[in-house]
C-alpha cells in the first residue's frame, strides 16, 4: 500500500477480527482489499494518525492513482466517516483511477453515492462507476467527468435525500453540460445492498443501462 508506506514507513495492514468480520458482512472481499488498498488503523498507524485508530481507512486518490487523502470509516459510533483534511472532496471522485479507461470504453460514466458502492458495483462488472461523496454531484466533479465523457447515470441511494441530490445534480450538470440520466431501482436503499441482498438486481440493472444509455 503505497500510501501506508509513505505515512508509516509499513507496506501492509493487518486487519483485526472486528474490522475483518465487519468487512466480510457488507460482502468485502480479499481482492477488494488488496484492489482498492483497504486498510486499518491499527495502534502503530494511529501513532501517526491519531484519527485512523480502530478505523476501517479508504484512501481517496486522483485520477492518476496518487493518493490525496484518506477516509476513515468507524465500524461503530459516529460520525460514520471522517477524512484527513487534505483536500476538497467536492473536487474528487472516488474510483475514478480505476474506472476512466472503462467510463472512455462505455462512452458513460455511472455515479454513486457512497465508496462501498464503488466498491460492490466494480466487484460485479460496472467498473465505470465512480463516487461523488454523497448526495450532490458537483461543478468541479462534472468537469473531471467531461474529460472522459459526455454521458453519465445518476445511481444514487433510493431514499428522500438521493432524490432530492438527483434533482439539483440534474440541474448542475445540465448547466454545465454533462448529459445525465437518473436511475432509481432496487427494493433496497443503496446499489451495494441491492447487489448483496437481490440476487436479480445486476441483471435488472444491465438492462435498464442497455435501455437508458441513449441519453
Amino acid at each position: 500500500m503505497k500510501w501506508l508506506k509513505e505515512i508509516t514507513g509499513k507496506s501492509n495492514l493487518t486487519l483485526s477480527k472486528d474490522a475483518e468480520q465487519y468487512l466480510l458482512s457488507r460482502g468485502i472481499t480479499q481482492r477488494d482489499i488488496y484492489f482498492w488498498e483497504i486498510g486499518y488503523g491499527d495502534e502503530e498507524v494511529s501513532l501517526y494518525v491519531p484519527k485512523a485508530k480502530d478505523k476501517i481507512l479508504i484512501p481517496v486518490k486522483n485520477a492518476y492513482g496518487d493518493w490525496i487523502t484518506i477516509i476513515f470509516h468507524n465500524i461503530v459510533g459516529s460520525p460514520k466517516y471522517e477524512r484527513l483534511p487534505m483536500v476538497k472532496l467536492t473536487h474528487q471522485l472516488f474510483g475514478l483511477d480505476m474506472a476512466k479507461r472503462h467510463i472512455v470504453a462505455e462512452e458513460f460514466a455511472i455515479v454513486v453515492e457512497g465508496l462501498f458502492d464503488v466498491v460492490a458495483m466494480h466487484r460485479v462488472g460496472f467498473t465505470n462507476t465512480v463516487s461523488c461523496f454523497g448526495n450532490l454531484l458537483k461543478e468541479y466533479q462534472i468537469a473531471r467527468l467531461l474529460r472522459y465523457t459526455e454521458k453519465a447515470v445518476l445511481l444514487f441511494d433510493n431514499d428522500a435525500a438521493g432524490r432530492n441530490g438527483v434533482k439539483e445534480s440534474l440541474r448542475i450538470a445540465e448547466r454545465v453540460g454533462l448529459n445525465c440520466r437518473p436511475i432509481f431501482l432496487g427494493t433496497y436503499k443503496d446499489p451495494d445492498l441491492n447487489i448483496r441482498k437481490d440476487k436479480s438486481y445486476i441483471m435488472r440493472l444491465k438492462e435498464v443501462l442497455r435501455g437508458d444509455i441513449k441519453i
